[in-house]
């Protein structure tokens, strides 16, 4: 809620109230990982969100990595059109850093969330 202080901490997810089906979709698989881990098994769960690299999708999409990137490299005076009041803050992943993560996590003993 603070463009001056943004908490990405794992401990902030929650109370969560997403704005969308989309955002409860992200939660339940979360919670249904954690509770159908067995004790022979072992699952972990990670988040990607913001992702972005050379394959991405460029037009017409809904990302807002992509869709910033196509509006600077198409601007011919210079200017943007930012959604929202330009205060709100974003994190972004690039592809590589994304694959890499997911490997870590599949080669580490980490469990949870």
């Amino acid at each position: 809620m603070d463009p001056e202080n943004p908490n990405c901490r794992e401990d902030s997810a929650y109370p969560a109230a997403p704005d969308s089906e989309y955002g409860w979709e992200k939660i339940l698989v979360r919670g249904s990982t954690l509770h159908m881990q067995k004790p022979q098994s072992r699952s972990s769960n990670c988040a990607l969100s913001q992702h972005f690299g050379p394959e991405g999708t460029w037009t017409g999409g809904r990302k807002s990595a992509g869709s910033h990137m196509q509006k600077v490299a198409e601007a011919s005076d210079g200017a943007i059109e930012i959604w929202g009041d330009g205060e709100q803050t974003r994190s972004f992943l690039f592809i590589d850093e994304c694959l890499e993560g997911i490997e870590r996590l599949m080669q580490s003993d980490f469990t949870g969330q």
